[in-house]
């Protein structure tokens, strides 16, 4: 048999047009039910996704008021948030929808289960997905004339990673670079900035996620000038 089937002149359609359904019934999961749909309560059908298995579910949506709606790749529950900060963290969430409500039902639903970082787009997740590892993407930045401060240099990270490196460089002075994600330093030691290359290697207190700031805070300032610095980190494609 050819997928999709030719629905034939028949005593009973209806055999070949569910065989046809069955064959995409995978797509359906975390697809809206509408026969449990009504005013701000929206449901959602179950199925197989990353090697879960999922029940139909409804959730009630505040009023008027902006939801979005994702999926934990780490065993597929349904996460309902106001923010969109687990919406792009596409390393442990995967994307359902954005759904819209007035006072009394929804107005506007944005499906993104296809494509890129969708449910259903870009490769599979979960116990048994095929994620890929992007290794050494990397930041970098100079600072002219360096003062014992907070610098903010990545505001609002687009997508989540784990930093793994950071290396600096000055011209000339010194100075110790405390690299943070948010107001929280990354774990191991702090680079000694000098006109020697520093490299130091971090593995706790290390994972950023969509919507963080990146943050080097400058002490011991002596006379530093001309800062490069590179930060190497990893991130999982969906």
């Amino acid at each position: 048999m050819t997928f999709p089937q030719t629905i034939n002149a028949s005593a009973s359609p209806e055999v070949q047009v569910n065989e046809n359904f069955l064959g995409i019934a995978w797509t359906g999961c975390y697809s809206n039910k509408p026969s449990t749909t009504t005013g701000l309560v929206r449901g959602y059908n179950g199925g197989r996704w990353g090697g879960f298995s999922k029940s139909d579910e409804n959730h009630t949506f505040g009023t008027s008021v902006t939801t979005y709606v994702s999926v934990d790749k780490s065993d597929g529950t349904l996460d309902f948030s106001t923010a969109n900060t687990n919406y792009n963290n596409d390393t442990d969430y995967a994307r359902v929808e954005i759904v819209v409500t007035d006072g009394s039902g929804v107005t506007g639903v944005t499906d993104d289960r296809g494509g890129p970082g969708g449910v259903h787009g870009g490769g599979s997740a979960g116990g048994s997905g095929a994620s890929t590892t992007q290794t050494d993407e990397m930041m970098a930045g100079y600072i002219g004339t360096v003062a014992d401060k907070s610098y903010k240099i990545v505001v609002k990270a687009a997508h989540g990673g784990t930093i793994t490196e950071t290396t600096t460089i000055s011209e000339s002075g010194t100075v110790t670079a405390t690299f943070k994600i948010n107001t929280t330093a990354l774990g191991g030691t702090a680079n000694s900035v000098s006109s020697s290359e520093q490299s130091q290697a971090h593995a706790s207190s290390n994972v950023f996620v969509a919507g963080d700031d990146i943050v080097i805070t400058t002490t011991s300032n002596s006379a530093c000038l001309g800062m490069s610095f590179t930060i190497k980190y990893t991130r999982t494609l969906a």
